[in-house]
């Protein structure tokens, strides 16, 4: 799922490549909570903020779906105008985050 040959070039050393992925996951959790946080209060403008974070931290290890999904949310919150298409954006990335990443769901 990860792509760990990127993930040992942006290291520069292979053998931390487990070690940044035990840590993609902890900040993952804690990107999510505050991201279902924020949607729920719907404060667009820190969703915004946080759906860059949750791109650059998904192409940081080679999930690029993700990382687009995490972009159409950060455009769309952006924007600010259409409630019902940042709820799409932000559904289609929970969903396929926490499909794709099953640590999510504990």
């Amino acid at each position: 799922m990860y792509d760990r040959d990127k993930i040992a070039r942006l290291l520069g050393n292979p053998d931390k490549v487990d070690d940044f992925i035990q840590l993609f996951k902890e900040e993952s959790k804690s990107l999510f909570d505050q991201l279902k946080l924020t949607f729920h209060n719907k404060n667009y403008e820190a969703l915004n903020r946080q759906a860059h974070s949750l791109k650059n931290h998904f192409e940081y290890v080679g999930l690029s779906k993700l990382s687009n999904l995490a972009f159409a949310l950060e455009m769309e919150s952006e924007k600010q105008k259409n409630a019902s298409r940042i709820a799409l954006c932000y559904h289609k990335l929970v969903d396929h985050s926490t499909e794709k990443l099953s640590f999510l769901n504990h």
